[in-house]
């Protein structure tokens, strides 16, 4: 393709003063003209020659922004000597004083660049002296291969002759064949400069014409107008006599932004759009025939859509036989066919026939369309063969017409109108003005829906902590609409979760008739596993002193869910074991409420061996704590008893000591005794409540004389301290076996009430001990032992 050049006047006027001492004749093109390659910044006429005797020439300087300076004064910078021919398009010469030869001199013209740059950019041709210089370009077949790609023809606002046409009849087989395959683009409104371009404003092609395909073999790619207008100025421009805008398509879109067509003529349409598979979209355009005899606007598509949005559709007329009769009906402001046509924020006024003719829709939006003062032609009796309405819809069967406010008034048949009753429905989400219509405003009945479907989800399944579900989970969804109904569905089918998952969201949406949607969402976190504990192996220590020896270990848990998992024992490690056996018991809960549970023994030996006896064990002065005191609820107030189970113990008035895992305070049970079995779930005398976990158990005997008693002696007590996460009391219970039934020991009393609740207590009391110790769950009896066991609920 040509170089990339762009003159300004004052570059022409040193080429004109230059070439002056090699000719004294010089002619200036005229727009049509095609330069050959590389394209001369001026043509040179041969008539008569005259021998050059002049020096070199310098190199042109850079070129300088145009500006547009008149003729006359372009004329006043070249030598006396200099003869100046002005050729026509078709090669004559133009007289100099004529206006002909002031808009040839100054034409300036379009550029070709590949699409997203910018003229004067990389890949962009010459700035041709006419749109059918560049045409002649595209159809050289030494240049056609070089705008085999998508690109963008930029106009100046006065783009010279006007005509633009890309059909196969005007560029030829070979080279519309080359060219129709890639994306077009026709941006009006650019400033002519290469250096520093801009868009702003239109071009007006004035009574000229686009056309771009035909029908018998149309465009491939998408065709894009930006900013073109036709014969803005009516003042210069007596009416369109071609269809100004006329784009055939197969498969590519068409875009039409911030077109303009005044003064249409001659029945043609003022648009033509045609593709068969693509969309059509129109924004920010106006229509006018302004009585000038159009056949108005025209789009089609066989499977796309046609969206219009801030467009006007005025004024079209319909032919007139020239007798008063009208012999046209195809006046309407806006003739479209389509599956799906939406129109927002359009106007149609003033139109001969219909404001909007739609076609062969399956679903059709107005909103915020006014089409009034429609059926000029005829007044105010209305129209024949569906004239005159605002806007005339004859859809396919089953399809919807869907209307979002406006107004539709003072038409000369109905405001709005559908071409066969049964087959299209009427839904209105918010209802448009609509009076003085001669048939009413509408012919059928409608159906008013302003409200989205309503969605409700149902979910099914065993509820953990923190919004965990901790078994399977089934997602059930209620999908109703009252008025319009239901029109379509997606993701509400019933789901069943069986996979552990972190979150799983799940969606149902739904539309309505009326065109409004809705959707919800529900997120399932499933956790069915408990942590894994792992804990040491039995740990057998030797003592370091007489209360035992402290003892290190190390227990941990993981959960494939929640990373912030962890063991928790008791007694922790680091403490103190006692002489003998002590059961260390271990938990971790994860983030839904799973807990595992697991236990190990310390056995602390004593240096020297001591031999076994089976006479009971005296605690006489184990622990001289006052019950109800701090001191009663410390570790080191305790001895831990290593028992397997069956021990008779003898008790002092005042007791404590730790056996299999828990501490017991045994309070004004003097000279009594006491026999403890672990109780595990395994051998639980009944079934645990729905809701709780078992996690450890005691099963506690008082004897007198060595003969066991049912009821405590008034004044007694038994304190039981089962070890508990400490920041987790509120997740854990302890439940008393009746003999019949579990019964959860609720009832609170503070730590510092243990002395009065003794003296004062009535017979089958259990208390839970509040006090600040958060690593223990604290619960007494006064009056029945048996079985006692700490739950997770």
């Amino acid at each position: 393709m040509p170089i990339k050049k762009h003159y300004s006047f004052l570059a022409i006027i040193l080429i004109i003063v230059v070439c002056a001492n090699l000719v004294n004749v010089r002619s200036v093109l005229a727009d049509g003209e095609t330069p050959t390659e590389p394209p001369p910044p001026t043509q040179v006429a041969t008539e008569p020659p005259v021998e050059s005797t002049s020096a070199p020439v310098e190199s042109t300087p850079d070129p300088i922004e145009a500006t547009a300076t008149p003729l006359p004064e372009i004329l006043t910078q070249i030598p006396e000597s200099t003869e100046i021919v002005i050729l026509d398009e078709s090669g004559d010469s133009v007289p100099l004083a004529t206006q002909e030869a002031v808009d040839i001199a100054q034409a300036t013209d379009p550029m070709w660049c590949p699409e997203g740059v910018a003229p004067g950019g990389a890949g962009c041709t010459t700035n041709f002296p006419t749109i059918s210089a560049l045409i002649n370009n595209m159809v050289n077949p030494t240049y056609t291969a070089s705008y085999a790609n998508n690109g963008v023809i930029y106009f100046t606002a006065s783009p010279g002759n006007g005509l633009f046409d890309l059909s196969e009849s005007n560029l030829g087989t070979s080279a519309f064949n080359t060219l129709k395959n890639y994306n077009l683009t026709l941006q009006g409104g650019w400033n002519g400069d290469s250096i520093s371009p801009s868009l702003s404003g239109q071009t007006d092609f004035g009574s000229s014409h686009i056309v771009i395909g035909a029908s018998g073999n149309p465009w491939i790619g998408n065709v894009t107008l930006n900013d073109i207008a036709f014969c803005n100025d009516s003042s210069t421009c007596s009416g369109i006599s071609q269809t100004a805008l006329t784009v055939y398509t197969t498969t590519g879109n068409i875009a039409l932004n911030n077109v303009d067509v005044n003064n249409q003529g001659n029945g043609r349409n003022t648009s033509l759009l045609n593709t068969i598979s693509g969309n059509i979209t129109v924004t920010n355009g106006t229509y006018d025939g302004n009585n000038s005899n159009s056949a108005g606007f025209s789009a089609t598509t066989n499977s796309g859509s046609i969206t219009i949005s801030n467009t006007n559709f005025k004024e079209n007329k319909k032919p007139n036989n020239g007798n008063g009769d009208i012999t046209d009906d195809s006046s309407d402001g806006a003739t479209l066919s389509a599956p799906i046509v939406t129109l927002t924020n359009v106007i149609a006024t003033a139109n001969d026939g219909d404001g909007i003719t739609i076609n062969n829709a399956n679903v059709v939006t107005l909103s915020n369309v006014t089409a009034s003062g429609n059926g000029t032609a005829i007044a105010p009796a209305g129209l024949i063969n569906n004239d005159g309405s605002g806007v005339f819809i004859n859809g396919n069967a089953g399809s919807r017409l869907i209307i979002i406010g406006g107004a539709f008034n003072n038409n000369q048949e109905y405001g709005v109108e559908v071409g066969n009753p049964a087959n299209i429905s009427i839904y209105i989400q918010s209802n448009p003005t609509c009076t003085g219509n001669v048939g009413g405003c509408y012919n059928d009945a409608t159906i008013f829906d302003n409200t989205a479907p309503i969605i409700v989800p149902t979910v099914n399944g065993t509820i953990g902590l923190n919004g965990w579900y901790i078994s399977d989970v089934s997602v059930s969804w209620s999908v109703n609409d009252g008025e319009s109904g239901i029109l379509s569905s997606n993701g509400c089918a019933p789901s069943n979760l069986t996979a552990e998952t972190v979150s799983t969201i799940l969606t149902c949406s739904a539309s309505n008739n009326a065109g409004l949607s809705n959707s919800a969402s529900v997120t399932i976190q499933i956790d069915k596993a408990a942590p894994n504990l792992s804990l040491p192996s039995d740990i057998t220590t030797q003592a370091t002193g007489p209360t035992g020896a402290i003892v290190n270990y190390s227990a941990s848990a993981i959960d494939s869910l929640d990373q912030s998992v962890s063991a928790n024992c008791s007694p922790i490690s680091g403490s103190t074991f006692s002489l003998g056996t002590t059961t260390v018991n271990c938990f971790a809960t994860d983030e839904a409420g799973n807990t595992a549970l697991g236990s190990f023994q310390v056995t602390v030996q004593e240096t020297t061996p001591t031999v076994p006896t089976t006479t009971p064990i005296a605690l006489t002065n184990i622990s001289s704590s006052t019950p109800g005191s701090s001191t009663s609820q410390s570790n080191s107030s305790a001895f831990i008893i290593p028992l397997t189970g069956g021990e008779l113990i003898n008790l002092d008035c005042n007791s404590a000591f730790w056996a299999f895992g828990v501490k017991l305070s045994f309070m004004n049970l003097c000279n009594q005794q006491t026999t403890l079995h672990a109780i595990s779930v395994n051998n639980l005398p009944g079934q645990l409540p729905n809701g709780f976990t078992f996690v450890m158990g005691l099963d506690v005997s008082i004897l007198s004389a060595n003969k066991v008693i049912e009821d405590l002696p008034s004044g007694t007590g038994i304190q039981m301290d089962f070890p508990i996460s400490g920041d987790s009391k509120d997740q854990f219970a302890v439940l008393y076996w009746n003999g019949s039934k579990w019964i959860e020991i609720s009832q609170q009393i503070g730590g510092d009430k243990l002395s009065q609740i003794l003296s004062t207590s009535a017979d089958n009391e259990f208390y839970q001990v509040q006090t600040p110790m958060n690593d223990f769950y604290q619960i007494i009896t006064t009056d029945k032992t048996g079985i006692f066991v700490l739950v997770k609920k």
